[in-house]
């Protein structure tokens, strides 16, 4: 999980800035507040670190293609990975350090696949970056978010591969008509006989749709008709369309029960402690929002196959490291 969370952190700046901090958005934008160094000239070579960044800081921790890693460089990642810490007063040093590298790589790759495809910033983006941005670093930062998400659109996912995507990550979508057993409060029971009656209400509208099990159409609009004039779910309004969420962001048994059924298959009624529900499983919507996530499914597709992409070229770049690298002490570096 860490690791996830990191990259995703790593991937935001590369793929996230390049986005929300364009010139097309430039009156909504603020600079990226990573990091506290002060500002310095900006290299004349896009793909050279400012010279900010390479001035000699203690030693050089290690190459990649031949390029120097400063110390400088990696306390910048150091100090951003520290500061998203859970625990800033007892932090693990060795998560920090593993993925201050990685962040270096993936930036660092993504300027060389840059390079090599002869990328260059428009006047545009240039000013932008010029006149927001005052960290030479970040600016450096920005221009490869840039170059990066240009190669990313080169090849947007399609909407298989986006629910192929969703379907590996376990993302689930289903609707449902809820029959409540509890109080407004989703603690307090009902009293027995109306719970009773919940159920055989849920019992009921099963048994009416299982007589137009074999007709798909038919099913689906029954079951909406149901779903608006019964369920007392009060989200059942605002979704019509259902629910999109992953394992943890939902009641137990309503993604296990989700979970055991098959694309347009129905459940009984079945406990998911709100009361008796009727599931109906739906196939996945590539522009449906993720519960939790506040993200789209497509937009986590794009963003996961983006992150493969930049992963697997950094993974190309051949490191060099200095002799002390392994015994690296990130704690005494920031002090």
């Amino acid at each position: 999980m860490k690791r996830t969370l990191t990259l995703l952190l790593s991937l935001a700046l590369i793929a996230g800035l390049a986005t929300s901090c364009s010139p097309n958005n430039a009156s909504d934008a603020s600079p990226s507040p990573l990091g506290s160094a002060p500002a310095s000239p900006v290299a004349t070579d896009p793909f050279e670190l400012p010279d900010y960044v390479t001035e000699p800081e203690g030693e050089v921790l290690f190459t990649l293609d031949g390029t120097d890693i400063h110390e400088k460089e990696f306390k910048y990642w150091a100090r951003t990975l520290l500061a998203q810490s859970p625990d800033v007063e007892n932090p693990d040093w060795d998560y920090i350090k593993s993925e201050s590298e990685t962040s270096i790589r993936l930036y660092h790759a993504v300027a060389a696949k840059a390079a090599e495809k002869g990328l260059t910033l428009t006047d545009e983006e240039q000013e932008y970056i010029d006149t927001q941005i005052t960290n030479p670093y970040e600016q450096w930062l920005m221009e490869i978010s840039l170059y990066f998400e240009r190669i990313r659109l080169e090849s947007e996912p399609t909407d298989e591969d986006v629910i192929a995507e969703g379907a590996e990550a376990g993302v689930l979508r289903a609707k449902h008509i809820l029959f409540k057993t509890v109080e407004d409060d989703r603690v307090t029971p009902l009293s027995d006989e109306l719970i009773a009656e919940a159920l055989q209400k849920a019992t009921d509208v099963y048994n009416e749709l299982r007589e137009t099990a074999d007709d798909r159409d038919a099913l689906l609009a029954l079951y909406d008709e149901r779903m608006t004039e019964l369920s007392q779910d009060g989200g059942a309004i605002s979704n019509p369309d259902g629910y999109q969420w992953v394992p943890g962001t939902m009641r137990e048994q309503f993604t296990a029960t989700t979970q055991n059924l098959k694309d347009y298959e129905f459940s009984e009624p079945v406990d998911i402690v709100d009361g008796y529900s009727v599931i109906l499983r739906l196939p996945l919507d590539p522009d449906m929002e993720i519960i939790g996530a506040g993200v789209t499914l497509r937009d986590y597709a794009a963003g996961k196959a983006s992150q493969d992409m930049a992963l697997a070229w950094s993974e190309e770049l051949t490191a060099t490291y200095s002799e002390g690298y392994d015994t690296l002490d990130v704690a005494e570096m920031l002090r």
